[in-house]
């Protein structure tokens, strides 16, 4: 099977072992930020359709797939769903367990039906899938949040 990426730039598939979409994408991803590709648009846009047919395989019904640039990571993506907190972050973590190393936000709009605890524990869980390790932003201070979530309580 050949699957063409960006002009110029071909990837062999073997007809008998069914493809990897996480090692293929991670390869491509590992590709583009060496500076095989000029411009990330088709790459995206595979992403994209990658990400859209995992949804419709999970049985998501109405979603939206929205991409947002970041500076420490990159092309992110933006799902919006009508469900519930626990859905989505279901959702999320599935997403991330089969494409590793693409960044992957599942945003609801339904009831937020976790706990702040449970939220913490399954965002931990959905960054570990996905192989990303927790970043602060710059001047963030651990101790000083800690202690204003204890007071606010």
């Amino acid at each position: 099977m050949r699957l063409e990426l960006e002009p110029g730039f071909l990837l062999w598939l073997s007809p008998i072992q069914p493809p990897r979409l996480d090692v293929i994408f991670l390869r491509v991803i590992e590709l583009q930020r060496s500076g095989v590709f000029e411009s990330t648009g088709a790459l995206v846009d595979s992403l994209r359709s990658v990400i859209a047919r995992e949804l419709e395989r999970m049985g998501v019904g109405e979603y939206r797939v929205d991409i947002r640039e970041d500076p420490d990571w990159g092309h992110v993506f933006v799902i919006t769903a009508p469900a519930s907190a626990s859905e989505a972050l279901r959702a999320n973590l599935e997403l991330q367990r089969r494409l590793p190393g693409v960044p992957i936000v599942v945003k609801w709009t339904g009831a937020t039906d976790v706990t702040d605890e449970e939220l913490v524990e399954r965002v931990l869980e959905i960054a570990e899938a996905g192989g990303f390790r927790a970043r602060a932003p710059p001047g963030f201070d651990a101790v000083q949040a800690v202690r204003e979530v204890r007071e606010n309580r």
